[in-house]
């Protein structure tokens, strides 16, 4: 009898102690899995943001590389800043496009169509007083 009770007690320390490991172990990667989130999300938050970085350089490049009295290298902008852009319109302060004040790197048929969609749609649209 002293045995069987000796056996039922180890039985049952040995349960509590699998109850309490599986309760602690659980609550433990719960915690770290929180942290992990936390930390990646972070990181994309900080990936996001250099990469905004980079573009707004390049594009702000672009911008003072453009010279109002000479356009005819506006075609080589592009490659010299690094910026990734298909096309190039500038305006007059009407809001008007300049003489020579386009460029494209798409295909013909494509690049008529896209600079009457932002002439037409999207300079209309634009916070400047004409």
């Amino acid at each position: 009898m002293r045995r069987l009770l000796l056996l039922n007690a180890l039985i049952f320390a040995v349960l509590a102690a699998a109850a309490a490991l599986a309760y602690y172990g659980f609550s433990a990667t719960s915690d770290s899995f929180v942290r992990e989130r936390a930390l990646m999300h972070d990181l994309a938050e900080e990936k996001v943001l250099n990469i905004e970085s980079l573009i707004d350089d390049a594009d702000t490049k672009l911008m003072r590389e453009v010279k109002l009295d000479d356009l005819s290298n506006l075609h080589e902008l592009p490659k010299t800043t690094g910026a990734a852009i298909l096309n190039i319109y500038v305006l007059d302060d009407k809001l008007e496009l300049v003489p020579s004040g386009s460029s494209t790197f798409m295909p013909e048929k494509d690049a008529k169509l896209h600079r009457e969609w932002v002439l037409n749609k999207v300079v209309p649209q634009l916070p400047f007083p004409r």
